[in-house]
């Protein structure tokens, strides 16, 4: 299996610090890590053990991992599965050769395993500077008749999901719910929004605008399309519609930028396909002062980070008393770059029309809504690895998006099909 390229790079730049988004003095001197927080195993859906699960990112470049299993967190020491039959045999001889014996015992002459808690993952397979697992799950439920998932990260405890009377208001319920869960035990704890067009664009623009409690979402998720049978539609937003629609009206209504990250939503380790569930999709490449849980979390609510499907940034910094974005790409030979620096115009069109989309033999019903193409236009574009871009009097913020002319092996879900890298949304 191809190796991906480790992301730990050593970056000394006097960053300007900036509340909208905080590339700041603290971690100037801090360190680039390599994570990816929504990942799934046999405590859940995944297909394989979660050893395995955690040592395919360890083993490929990874700092840091989520190993963000469905509905509850893993910490009970008695949760027991079959080992199975058939192709299953293979998988679990493969675990006791690398891990050793495990803890076994026959139930109605079935043969069960135990599965380790996150506590003692973390025992085995954390290597302190190197590799860290930050304990969390996945929140699932549906609301207002849509979908809504979310990653608690860096809790203690299986945190409930919580409904509301509005999907903005259900969303925002969830974040401070596992926000309080770091406030009550001493720690940080935040939420990531899950894959809002899956599984048919279920999470729509306005709600993510006025879930303004909530600051992260899955912008780049591998396994975050139109469910497998469903028809992607013109009509709803795009992965890159969506970020800017969300972002320019934030702004307008005074409310904190919401910052995109990349993940894989790994279920399958296994099968590497086009538009697989498979790891090493996208990623978030995170500036922390060190490789602990609070530092992280820390950068990630701070927008300290990029997303990457391929490309590796040397440099990002954002100069907030001119208003400066400056991008440096970490080049491979014979690879071309372009850098766009995409944004939005302060006297922007708002005008929002809302549309019906009947149900189809394969897709839902669904309420959509229309918005202005003078959201998330670009306003520089730059052959080469370096660029920058300063916001004039008339912009709302600045993003940047590195593509490059690599191809991807795998082409999985809404992902780009060539190494390309994003920058969080700043503006002054």
């Amino acid at each position: 299996m191809k190796q991906f390229l480790t992301a730990m790079l050593y970056v000394t730049v006097i960053l300007a610090f900036t509340g909208s988004n905080g590339f700041s003095q603290e971690n100037a001197r801090a360190n680039w890590y390599r994570g990816n927080v929504h990942m799934h195993s046999f405590w859940s859906d995944g297909n394989v053990y979660p050893e395995q699960a955690v040592d395919w990112y360890k083993e490929n470049g990874y700092h840091f991992v989520i190993l963000s299993d469905h509905t509850e967190l893993q910490i009970n020491p008695q949760r027991w599965i079959n080992v199975g039959e058939g192709h299953w045999i293979p998988l679990y001889e493969k675990y006791i050769e690398k891990y050793g014996p495990a803890e076994t015992r026959e139930v109605d002459g079935r043969k069960q395993i135990r599965l380790l808690t996150v506590h003692e993952l973390k025992e085995k397979l954390d290597i302190p500077g190197r590799f860290l697992m930050i304990p969390g799950h996945e929140m699932n439920s549906s609301t207002n008749g849509v979908t809504l998932h979310g990653i608690a990260m860096n809790v203690t405890e299986t945190i409930p999901f919580h409904l509301g009377e509005t999907l903005a208001e259900a969303i925002d319920k969830n974040a401070r719910a596992v926000r309080k869960n770091g406030e009550d035990h001493g720690h940080i704890s935040d939420f990531l929004l899950n894959h809002p067009i899956w599984p048919y664009y279920d999470i729509d623009p306005l709600s993510m605008v006025n879930a303004k409690d909530t600051r992260m979402y899955e912008f780049l998720c591998a396994n975050g399309g139109p469910s497998e049978g469903y028809d992607e539609s013109d009509r709803f937003w795009n992965r890159e519609s969506l970020w800017d629609i969300v972002t320019a009206f934030r702004i307008v209504k005074g409310y904190p930028l919401m910052f995109g990250f990349g993940t894989d939503d790994t279920h399958d380790y296994t099968n590497f396909r086009d538009r697989g569930d498979n790891p090493g999709q996208s990623w978030v490449v995170v500036r922390a002062e060190k490789l602990e849980p609070d530092c992280i979390i820390h950068a990630l609510r701070q927008g300290d980070f990029y997303t990457s499907n391929g490309v590796e940034m040397e440099d990002i910094a954002f100069d907030r008393k001119t208003g400066t974005l400056s991008v440096r790409v970490k080049p491979v030979a014979g690879v071309n770059y372009r850098i766009q620096f995409i944004g939005t115009k302060k006297e922007f069109d708002q005008t929002v029309e809302p549309f019906e989309m009947e149900k189809t033999e394969k897709n839902p019903a669904r309420k959509g809504w229309s918005f202005s193409k003078e959201i998330g236009i670009e306003l520089l574009s730059v052959d080469g690895i370096e660029a920058s871009y300063r916001l004039n009097e008339d912009d709302l913020y600045v993003r940047a998006i590195i593509s490059s002319d690599q191809p991807k092996e795998i082409h999985a879900g809404l992902t780009p099909n060539v190494s390309t890298a994003w920058t969080q949304p700043f503006t002054k």
